[in-house]
């Protein structure tokens, strides 16, 4: 009864795993809870029904999904959101609604803004529009499902048992292997660029990225990489197997 609000992610990155929302919310509406979500790895990339879920503030970034550099941020406020930032007695200065309020029904944000990634953004946006939002989420579904595929036509274990992230696949690996030989080999000799776990996971996984401007060509070349360095590290596979299966995945997913 004492709590206030519900802070969630929509994808935890670390992981490649994307958290339901939707029951969050519609927990936090029967205990009268404002529910907060950091969307920024998922904003462009995994559906998020703001208004329909509850979902009272959302947080984003123009990175990652929304393909452009990192260094601007936004957010969505609900009307309960306003009402409790009226009345709440918490200290701020930047973050304060109420100001940022005021300013933008000049036409204008209350402090200097990072022009060149409004503009930046805005093209990114414009590109999403043009192929709608609907299809954007299916085009990261299949992309999603294909990088699934080829990693196990590696013969390497998804980190995840479910709730699968679309805009990135963390991957075990094998125990006999350092992972961060092989991120270090990817990166010298074919120029691809995954990135690897964190803290007490770090050397144990791999992250590939499919959000955002990223193709499916794009995961193909990642895919053939990784099954180079591999197999430089004495690891069994069939070879081409990855890619076999990530292309047939995406044509079978696509034609559904």
């Amino acid at each position: 009864r004492d709590i206030k609000a519900v802070f969630a992610t929509l994808v935890e990155t670390s992981t490649g795993v994307v958290n339901d929302i939707g029951s969050l919310g519609k927990i936090c509406r029967e205990h009268k809870t404002l529910l907060v979500v950091d969307a920024v790895s998922g904003s462009g990339v995994e559906e998020l029904k703001a208004d329909d879920w509850g979902v009272d503030v959302v947080i984003s970034a123009s990175q990652k999904g929304l393909m452009t550099p990192p260094g601007l941020s936004f957010i969505s406020i609900s009307q309960r959101a306003w009402e409790a930032s009226e009345t709440s007695r918490i200290y701020r200065f930047y973050w304060d609604f109420k100001t940022y309020r005021e300013f933008f029904e000049k036409g204008q944000p209350p402090y200097t803004p990072p022009v060149s990634l409004v503009f930046g953004l805005d093209e990114a946006l414009k590109m999403i529009r043009e192929e709608g939002m609907e299809k954007v989420w299916e085009r990261q579904k299949r992309l999603a499902k294909a990088t699934r595929e080829g990693v196990k036509g590696l013969d390497l274990e998804l980190l995840a048992k479910e709730s699968f992230s679309n805009g990135v696949t963390a991957i075990k690996v094998p125990e006999n292997i350092d992972g961060v030989e092989i991120l270090k080999r990817l990166r010298e000799k074919y120029g691809v660029i995954l990135a690897g776990g964190q803290e007490r996971l770090k050397g144990k996984i791999l992250r590939i990225g499919h959000m955002g401007y990223i193709q499916l060509k794009d995961i193909l070349v990642a895919l053939g990489a990784l099954e180079k360095v591999l197999l430089s590290l004495d690891h069994r596979l069939r070879k081409g197997e990855a890619i076999r299966r990530a292309k047939e995945t995406y044509q079978r997913v696509k034609s559904q």
